[in-house]
């Protein structure tokens, strides 16, 4: 299966396997220096994102129908926590591991850790005063209890403020 946010690293992977010679090396450090202008690695953007996979298609030569029974599209939510300063959220590696505020990223590894095929992270807004909550898993009744669990660990890590996340009634 690919992720959603491999796409990267396939077509370099691709790139740098299918070089032979110094002028296919050189022809596929140009199309990775290319990516790096079309797409944006921290927020993304859905145009973007739409020309990075018919980029990746054509150098794989598949059709959208080949690459959908390779993707294994995972349910999903995104939401968001208010917090009293949302500079205090640090994060690394595209903004997938949180270093700050210390200990977030720890219980955030170990409420992942009893989901099935589970991966969650937050990132402060670029434009809100909010901090975002992406949770992923293998169902959805799985993943809405998760969200709302790293939306608890934000709330209490971050100091937020307003009504603490909790599940729908």
């Amino acid at each position: 299966a690919v992720e959603a946010a491999a796409g990267g690293v396939s077509v370099g992977a691709k790139a740098s396997e299918a070089c032979g010679g110094q002028a296919d090396k050189l022809r596929a450090l140009r199309q990775l220096r290319a990516l790096t202008d079309l797409i944006n690695q921290t927020v993304g953007d859905a145009l973007s994102d739409l020309l990075l996979v018919e980029a990746i298609l054509s150098v794989d030569r598949k059709s959208l129908v080949q690459w959908a029974a390779d993707y294994d599209d995972l349910p999903n939510r995104l939401t968001k926590v208010a917090v009293r300063d949302r500079s205090v959220v640090k994060t690394i590696n595209a903004d997938t591991k949180c270093v700050s505020p210390a200990g977030l990223q720890e219980a955030i590894d170990a409420a992942c850790a009893g989901v099935d095929r589970a991966r969650a992270f937050v990132r402060p807004s670029g434009t809100e005063d909010v901090v975002r909550v992406y949770a992923e898993g293998r169902n959805e009744q799985e993943v809405e209890a998760l969200s709302v669990q790293v939306g608890q660990l934000l709330y209490d890590f971050a100091n937020g403020v307003g009504d603490r996340p909790g599940l729908p009634k």
